[in-house]
């Protein structure tokens, strides 16, 4: 592979990266020009527009691996999940002679010419601005040996015993709770599984909520290998193997990417020089993952192992697993006929998180005498809640939805029906800048609850082509009530040093 220096926050581009910037540039001109020839003559040149969009993604992937797809993997990876979620499906469908412009997911729909004009507008400058966004922006400096501010010394050693015990016992937690849920749904059908809470112990659930949330402390703080492996491995248990059993492949494939990008960043991989012989490795690895995919669809489904070609492997998962870009479609097509306003919905998660937590209605329900626990998918849950996720699926086939059945979120979707075209571009570029200062984590840094942090917005970032912006809220909440039970241990063990030594 062709080599790139990184000097102070700026890319030295080589040839072949030159050569893809300029590109990367010329998609840009031609789909203004394809979007005025439409615009002003009225002709259809949605076609064009379709096949630029993608011409654009191949040529931003091309472009990170020109200039060293392990500095930039971080971005490579949000990329994948891009495509996966969003692209895979129309391009096979497409290759396979099918229509461009018709959705299938959930609901068929055919847009409109305008309609679909709006659509890959979106898609194309979604993709555009999250590029512009990281290249531009420089990395973040972390200071390495700085401790966190406000708070008593206390040494890493004993910072990890602290977060180990925790660890250990929402590990316990988790692992009860998941297991429950595996237990009372495997006879059921991954759309019935919607239709049900299982109850669980408060104690083992509120355990399984500060589960992730101990994760990334204990990730945080410069566990040794030994422990980092530990670590993972539980981690990938609980948050991702367990869930194949309930049909969850997408939180599957996210705890696969997080860990990656994490072990990339422990072994200091991201400094050290890409090769072909990395490629290959990279490329070997995807395909297994794929057919790991394939293996959970095919046991979760109980259908056949025989008579499926690697090819027709590949094909089936993109489009099995993407069809999130029908979130788009649909509320292109749908969202005049939403009860309320587009930026009720997007902030929704966020009300949810604050005023409708396990606590919040565990005291309802002790001060008003009724039953305040939460409710599944269904009418009691549109009226409690305005998801965007919820009332898109119930605007476009309410009896699909009262069965089970849903779209699921994209937060293109979300962010075009609450701000329009420009806060979608507006917010691509937002995201490719924080993506940019995600993707320069130091693993050495002493501080901890900023590095955590990290952690759980890359944790999440994954699956923001098939979520909402705001859907991690609520764990957001558990996440910060995990780190101030350890920041205030951590202070009373710090207080209590000091008291010893004075």
């Amino acid at each position: 592979m062709y080599n790139c220096a990184i000097k102070s926050g700026k890319i030295v581009n080589n040839t072949a990266s030159s050569i893809l910037q300029f590109a990367i540039c010329l998609t840009f001109v031609f789909h203004l020009l394809i979007c005025s020839v439409g615009i002003f003559t009225g002709y259809s040149t949605n076609f064009f527009a379709y096949v630029n969009t993608y011409v654009l993604f191949f040529l931003i992937v091309l472009y990170l691996f020109s200039v060293g797809i392990n500095k930039h993997f971080l971005y490579f990876c949000f990329c994948v999940c891009f495509f996966i979620f969003l692209m895979g499906q129309k391009f096979f469908v497409v290759l396979d002679g099918g229509s461009y412009d018709t959705f299938l997911t959930f609901k068929g729909l055919q847009l409109s010419s305008w309609e679909y004009f709006t659509f890959i507008n979106l898609m194309y400058f979604s993709l555009l601005g999250c590029f512009i966004g990281y290249f531009v922006s420089k990395p973040q400096k972390y200071v390495i040996n700085k401790p966190e501010t406000g708070s008593p010394s206390v040494d890493m050693g004993k910072m990890r015993a602290i977060i180990r015990v925790f660890y250990i016992i929402t590990f316990i937690c988790a692992s009860i709770m998941q297991f429950e849920i595996v237990l009372a749904k495997r006879g059921m059908s991954y759309t019935d599984g919607y239709l049900i809470n299982v109850d669980v112990n408060p104690v083992i659930k509120i355990g399984n909520y500060l589960f992730l949330g101990m994760a990334f402390l204990y990730l945080s703080c410069r566990p040794s290998k030994k422990e980092m492996i530990a670590i993972i491995v539980s981690f990938m248990f609980v948050d991702g193997f367990l869930q194949m059993f309930v049909g969850r492949r997408a939180l599957l494939a996210q705890s696969l990417f997080f860990i990656i990008w994490f072990t990339i960043c422990y072994l200091k991989a991201d400094e050290k020089k890409f090769t072909f012989k990395h490629f290959v490795w990279l490329c070997i690895f995807g395909v297994m993952l794929i057919f790991l995919f394939w293996i959970v669809e095919v046991i979760r489904s109980g259908s056949s192992f025989d008579g499926t070609s690697f090819l027709g492997i590949i094909e089936n998962f993109c489009i099995s697993t993407g069809g999130s870009d029908s979130t788009i479609a649909n509320i292109i097509h749908y969202g005049d006929e939403f009860p309320k306003e587009g930026y009720v919905y997007y902030f929704s998660p966020i009300k949810d998180a604050l005023f409708d937590n396990v606590v919040v209605r565990q005291f309802t329900s002790i001060l008003t005498g009724t039953d305040s626990a939460s409710v599944a998918q269904g009418l009691e849950y549109l009226g409690r809640h305005d998801s965007f996720a919820h009332w898109l699926s119930y605007t476009v086939n309410s009896d699909l939805y009262l069965k089970g059945y849903g779209m699921g979120s994209s937060y293109i979707a979300e962010t075009y029906f609450a701000f329009g075209t420009l806060g979608v571009v507006i917010f691509n570029l937002i995201l490719g800048f924080l993506i940019r200062k995600l993707s320069t984590f130091k693993n050495e840094s002493n501080r901890i609850y900023l590095k955590a942090t990290c952690l759980f917005v890359v944790h999440n970032l994954f699956v923001l082509p098939r979520g909402g912006v705001f859907s991690s809220a609520t764990d957001f909440l558990y996440f910060a009530v995990a780190l101030l039970i350890i920041k205030v241990i951590s202070s009373l063990a710090g207080s209590k040093k000091e008291v010893l030594r004075s």
